[in-house]
């Protein structure tokens, strides 16, 4: 509007949802969240989108929202994933290890592009319910927001966060750096513990033959002794 030769500008306050969801996720990403929460609700439906925080930092961008049970479910999904890449002896799998290998590299790649898409459409489904349940247990849009607040996103939980989990990252890359398990890679103690047995069995005759694998390993030792 233009009065006395200046011109003032008013500026449109947020609406009641707007200030709900300001405080539900708090300050972290908080502008990107209200305009793509806002296309949500205009379209009212939730469209495949794009966050970086989701997909390259999953696990991290849960726990900082509070997406316990996704990150219950991704945790253990990952967690399973590792154990079955070092975990278990490649000769008991039925695939090769180039097969392992490209298994292992989609798990990851959906690991990261799925969360990338539909991050935005998981946390606002969440923080709705969220908003939903405040204002059932509150008297006031205020006290809703209050309770909002106490478990909203801070900047300072995103830091202690990112370290943790840089400390956990670095412990997983050296246990798996200096386990020598990989997939693919060939355990080589039984195969060599079988080996020596059956020369030993050649070396102390045939009465060796119904002797333990403790008892013959022993005996051969005796016998090359």
């Amino acid at each position: 509007a233009r009065a006395g030769g200046s011109t003032t500008t008013a500026k449109a306050s947020p609406s009641p949802l707007a200030t709900l969801y300001h405080s539900a996720l708090g300050p972290v990403g908080l502008a990107h969240y209200l305009r793509v929460f806002a296309l949500f609700d205009a379209t009212g439906k939730a469209r495949p989108g794009w966050n970086w925080g989701a997909a390259l930092l999953t696990l991290h961008w849960m726990l900082l929202h509070q997406l316990w049970r996704p990150a219950l479910a991704y945790a253990a999904t990952g967690a399973a994933l590792v154990w079955l890449a070092w975990g278990i002896d490649p000769a008991l799998l039925p695939w090769p290890a180039s097969v392992q290998w490209g298994l292992l590299a989609g798990f990851v790649v959906l690991g990261t592009v799925l969360p990338g898409l539909y991050g935005d459409a998981l946390l606002h489904a969440y923080t709705e319910q969220r908003i939903h349940n405040a204002i059932g247990a509150s008297k006031t849009i205020a006290e809703a927001r209050l309770r909002l607040g106490q478990h909203a996103s801070s900047r300072q939980r995103a830091g202690w966060q990112a370290a943790i989990h840089a400390v956990l990252l670095c412990v997983a890359a050296a246990i798996a750096l200096f386990s020598g398990n990989r997939p693919g890679a060939p355990h080589h103690l039984g195969a060599d513990a079988a080996h020596f047995h059956s020369t030993c069995q050649s070396a102390t005759g045939p009465s060796s033959a119904g002797m333990s694998a403790t008892g013959g390993l022993n005996g051969c030792a005796r016998k090359k002794g």
